[in-house]
């Protein structure tokens, strides 16, 4: 029998029509949207039945079971989609602003399942403000000082030896080039020691470089009493096996370890950066490269899921002027205006197939 179509106003009604006149086990073929509704193919399942009688190899039979799965999947989430978008507006809109800002799926679900029922659209967006404001902390004590360890880390690329000379002006204005001292562990790249040295000639400060022999630890004995030693090591990425070893040095040394993440990296990526660099045991978070990120939300995501306290923000090249205190409320409402670009925007009807996609 030649399967029949059904054009109705919405699913609701064409799913209906086909359990009314094909029945309780009728199989849905294929569906589209046509001007003014949807249509729907369909089938009695006896009629199926008859056209499978003729033998198949089982993997062929395995592949069109799972993609009828994958269509009802799509049907279903369809409708359970237009249920909610019905009864709950806000939350809808509230879970779709979060998704093309860049949060995660997981984020933009909790936190539109959690907003109070019966917001109008303008509340549930300030009151998702207000979440993320409360959740997105800065460290309470800040400032580098004298008699403080600070290393830097991250992977390569995120700035660490500019940060680390932006840390080092302003500490040097603050209390004296004195009371700074610069210290590179890093016996990867070449450019980066001699950039470091060079900001410690210009700023007045003293320096000291590790030239990659076994004697490290040579390289930071009896370092200035009561001076803010600032150190600057290797980048490299999150799955490098020299991260492990990066580790135990910065350990036997008892520093203080902020992560240096650039808010240029995918949601995933940056998730990945934290884990491999400590994760809970970070003190802080520089967050870097904000004036080249086109999305904020994905690195803010990613601080909120472990924790991690903001330390600073850098917006530039500029040596110190580019390195700014922690503001929260800036961060948020710039990740809730920025957008998706296409061809990576959603679309409200792509919203539902997140959950159904395979």
């Amino acid at each position: 029998m030649t399967p029949r179509c059904y054009v109705a106003a919405h699913a609701a009604e064409a799913l209906a029509r086909i359990r009314a006149e094909l029945g309780e086990d009728a199989v849905v073929l294929g569906s589209r949207p046509v001007p003014g509704g949807v249509e729907f193919l369909a089938s009695a399942y006896g009629d199926l039945a008859v056209e499978a009688q003729e033998p198949r190899p089982a993997h062929g039979l395995l592949e069109e079971l799972r993609e009828l799965r994958r269509l009802v999947g799509r049907q279903l989430g369809g409708l359970a989609f237009s249920q909610w978008k019905r009864r709950d507006p806000a939350r809808v809109l509230l879970a779709g602003v979060l998704l093309q800002a860049g949060f995660s799926p997981q984020l933009a679900r909790a936190l539109a399942a959690h907003c109070p029922r019966g917001l109008e659209e303008g509340a549930a967006l300030r009151w998702v403000r207000q979440v993320l404001l409360k959740n997105l902390t800065a460290l309470e004590d800040d400032t580098p000082r004298p008699g403080m360890r600070l290393a830097l880390v991250g992977p390569t690329g995120a700035g660490k030896t500019t940060t680390l000379a932006k840390l080092a002006a302003q500490a040097a204005a603050r209390w004296g080039a004195g009371a700074v001292c610069l210290v590179a562990l890093d016996d990867y790249r070449v450019g980066a020691r001699a950039q470091l040295a060079e900001y410690a000639q210009l700023l007045g400060c003293e320096f000291r470089a590790w030239d990659g022999g076994a004697d490290w630890r040579g390289t930071c004995a009896d370092l200035p009493v009561g001076a803010l030693v600032l150190i600057d090591v290797a980048g490299h990425a999150q799955h490098d096996e020299r991260i492990r070893l990066q580790h135990e040095k910065l350990a036997a040394l008892q520093v203080m370890r902020w992560l240096v993440l650039p808010a240029t990296l995918q949601g995933a990526v940056a998730d990945a950066v934290v884990h491999a660099f400590g994760g809970t045991e970070l003190s802080g978070c520089v967050l870097s490269k904000l004036d080249e990120a086109l999305l904020t939300a994905p690195a803010l995501d990613t601080l909120l899921r472990w924790k991690l306290p903001l330390a600073r923000l850098s917006l530039g090249q500029r040596v110190p002027e580019d390195l700014f205190p922690a503001r929260v409320s800036w961060l948020v409402e710039r990740a809730l205006r920025q957008r998706a670009t296409q061809p990576h925007r959603l679309r409200e009807d792509d919203m539902f197939l997140l959950e159904n996609a395979s």
